[in-house]
């Protein structure tokens, strides 16, 4: 899907112990395989608390499916409901939905643009907002783009967010007021 956002698909065959990173665990809901076979079947540990961490993946032998990235994820998604509501809310009184393939393009803008403002690869984009369709946005192109989502509540103090922020290794921080903005910036 270009533009530094996937690593080539490769299957595992074989490979009985693929590996994970750590940042693609936590707030992200799928473990993302290893790439390259020479690295496989390498690590002994189940967890880590490094964001670079790696890690072997535990896979039931009887389940059919092999480890797959959130944007490979996303992808069979797309191809199954594109044109279908993936998220529905209300601005204004009135309902508005939003496309799997919507979702995606967003998505996808977001991880293009915290790459561009400097993004690191298991560093963080922390977000700093009420509940939103951008905050999601903004979480799923995170991990497109290789980094980490950590959310920052809107009632926490300015010292609590820069704690959190620098905490985090946040390469880039989103705010959705003046308010919080202000609050990053004390």
């Amino acid at each position: 899907m270009g533009e530094g956002l996937e690593k080539p698909e490769e299957r595992l065959e074989g490979a009985q112990r693929p590996l994970a990173n750590a940042s693609t665990r936590g707030h992200r809901a799928l473990a993302v395989a290893s790439y390259g076979g020479s690295r496989l079947g390498k690590e002994k540990a189940l967890w880590t608390t490094q964001a670079d961490g790696r890690v072997r993946l535990r896979i039931d032998p009887s389940c059919p499916q092999l480890p797959c990235t959130v944007h490979r994820m996303f992808s069979k998604a797309l191809d199954k409901y594109g044109d279908l509501s993936a998220l529905g809310f209300k601005r204004q009184d009135k309902w508005e939905h939003i496309s799997y393939f919507q979702y995606y393009l967003l998505a996808r803008k977001a991880a293009k643009g915290f790459l561009k403002l400097g993004l690191e690869r298991a560093h963080s984009v922390a977000i700093l907002g009420f509940n939103s369709p951008e905050w999601f946005f903004s979480a799923v192109g995170t991990v497109f783009a290789g980094g980490i989502v950590t959310g920052i509540y809107t009632t926490s103090s300015p010292e609590a967010c820069q704690y959190i922020a620098h905490d985090c290794r946040a390469n880039v921080i989103v705010v959705d007021t003046q308010k919080q903005l202000e609050k990053i910036l004390k």
